[in-house]
């Protein structure tokens, strides 16, 4: 895990991490994909060196409602970090709207909850879900025939003996 200073730490990486890329790129129209909780500050870092660079963050970890959030002691940094996002995603509708949530109740911060934008900072950032966990068992599933039958249909289509495994 992250211990005391480890913030500190990934602070300064994600701070590298940006002088790198604005050292690389330069200025122009750009495009940053950033994933993880260990990129929380790389959005913002990039954002004040290569500012015309469309950032797209994915954040892997559920993101709680807004009471839980509120007894991290980098609350502030952490969402301000991650605006720097243009697009902000996460798995689900239930985590963007806690995390719009937690901005409204941390940060002075527009929200427009009907185009799921939030301007802070003089950045605009969309949130959104994407969903990328695949659906199990699939809603097709109960529509198939039972494993015996169907191993039966296939030796008997593909004329096999029926000691065959499948």
């Amino acid at each position: 895990g992250v211990g005391a200073g480890g913030w500190g730490r990934c602070g300064g990486a994600n701070g590298a991490c940006a002088e790198v890329v604005s050292e690389e790129w330069g200025v122009g129209d750009r495009v940053v994909v950033a994933q993880g909780y260990d990129c929380a500050w790389l959005a913002r870092e990039i954002r004040g060196r290569v500012p015309r660079t469309t950032i797209i963050t994915f954040w892997h970890i559920p993101w709680r409602n807004p009471e839980s959030f509120g007894i991290c002691p980098w609350r502030d940094e952490l969402i301000a970090g991650l605006l720097g996002s243009t697009i902000l995603g996460f798995h689900t509708r239930f985590h963007c709207q806690n995390f719009v949530e937690t901005v409204d109740r941390y940060l002075e911060a527009r929200i427009e909850r009907e185009s799921s934008t939030i301007s802070y900072g003089g950045d605009l950032t969309r949130v959104e879900p994407y969903p990328i966990s695949i659906q199990w068992p699939p809603e097709w599933a109960d529509d198939q025939m039972p494993v015996a039958l169907c191993r039966a249909k296939v030796l008997r289509v593909e004329n096999l003996p029926g000691d065959v495994p499948l």
